[in-house]
C-alpha cells in the first residue's frame, strides 16, 4: 500500500510541477485546465500543429480539438520527472 502512496504523491507532484511550468514558460499555451487525473489538458493557439511538431520531436500527446469544447486543445499525460522534462524541452523548442 505504502508503495503505491508515493506512486500517487509521485504524480500528483509532478503534475503541479507540470502545471506551473506551463502556465509560464511557453508563450502558445493560453490555458492549462485544472486536473485531478493523470493528465493535462492545454488550449494552444493551433492544437494541430503543434501536435504535429510535438510528433516531429518524438513526443507524442493526443490531439484533442475535434472534440466538442476542446477546440484546440492537446492532452498530455503527466510522467515521472525525466519524461516530464523531454516534455517541457520539446515544448519550449518549437516555435
Amino acid at each position: 500500500m505504502e508503495v503505491i502512496q508515493n506512486e500517487v504523491a509521485q504524480l500528483v507532484s509532478e503534475r503541479k510541477r507540470l502545471h506551473k511550468e506551463l502556465e509560464c514558460c511557453v508563450s502558445y499555451i493560453e490555458k492549462v485546465y485544472p486536473s485531478d487525473g493523470n493528465f493535462l489538458l492545454i488550449k494552444v493557439d493551433d492544437a494541430t500543429k503543434r501536435y504535429n511538431q510535438l510528433v516531429m520531436a518524438g513526443v507524442v500527446v493526443r490531439n484533442r480539438t475535434t472534440e466538442a469544447l476542446c477546440e484546440n486543445c492537446l492532452r498530455i499525460s503527466v510522467g515521472i520527472c525525466e519524461e516530464n522534462q523531454i516534455l517541457l524541452r520539446a515544448l519550449k523548442s518549437i516555435q
